[in-house]
């Protein structure tokens, strides 16, 4: 992946060491090249929670030149909406700003920064809370052992907490899968196996989402007793 910015905004960015480290992944789908410089001139001050510039110092902050969009609502449409929509939707900050006029012009702005929760975040402190609440870690362990060349961590959980604790409807779900010709998505067909209490091979079409051919290749047939001897670390 590279990046490439306008000749006025190199020097910023080749002398990274001036300013707050930041993550490639909160910039790499932004559009506007002012949406990135304003990212990283929030971002130093996000826990200060408040930053006030200069007009024209922005401007140049920015790689503009003072005489461009002379008229503020032009900058604002087209440079600090743009930013705003774009850091809200993409990155782990937001902001709003303020107008700040001397008489009736505006000459400078004040930004109010907000820290964002990603998605990834919270999906890991999920993970977490799952991880602390279940109930018998060694089961749990046994499971991922089973799956863990398919699934998540958290897909794993999932089925454990589905199957309401039981370690052997897990392995049964699982014994199942391996009589299955074709499976699109293992994980939906496991979780519905164990809720639905399949007795025997059955074909499952209707769950298409995050599609897994998973008996597309040959598959590894466990021993049960010696997947739990390796777990509880003995030898067999």
């Amino acid at each position: 992946m590279a990046f490439t910015f306008a000749p006025r905004l190199k020097p910023y960015y080749l002398q990274l060491k001036n300013y707050t480290k930041y993550r490639i992944s909160n910039i790499a789908s932004l559009k506007s090249q002012y949406s990135i410089r304003i990212y990283e001139l929030l971002k130093q001050y996000e826990k200060i929670k408040t930053r006030k510039l200069d007009l024209n110092h922005l401007k140049e902050l920015l790689g503009l030149e003072i005489h461009q969009y002379p008229k503020f609502y032009d900058f604002k449409n087209r440079v600090l909406n743009v930013a705003q929509k774009e850091l809200s939707e993409k990155t782990d900050i937001k902001f709003t700003f303020e107008e700040i006029k001397t008489g009736r012009k505006v000459t400078s702005i004040r930004f109010f920064i907000d820290q964002k929760h990603k998605k990834k975040d919270v999906e890991e402190v999920k993970h977490k809370d799952i991880i602390d609440t279940l109930g018998d870690k060694e089961d749990l362990k046994f499971v991922y052992m089973l799956l863990s060349d398919k699934l998540s961590e958290v897909d794993c959980n999932k089925l454990y907490i589905a199957a309401n604790y039981d370690l052997k409807k897990v392995k049964r779900a699982y014994e199942l899968s391996l009589k299955q010709r074709t499976i699109k998505n293992l994980f939906g067909w496991l979780k519905d196996c164990i809720e639905k209490q399949y007795s025997i091979p059955v074909a499952v079409t209707n769950l298409e989402e995050n599609k897994d051919t998973f008996n597309d290749f040959p598959q590894r047939r466990y021993d049960f007793d010696d997947l739990e001897a390796k777990l509880l670390g003995i030898k067999k």
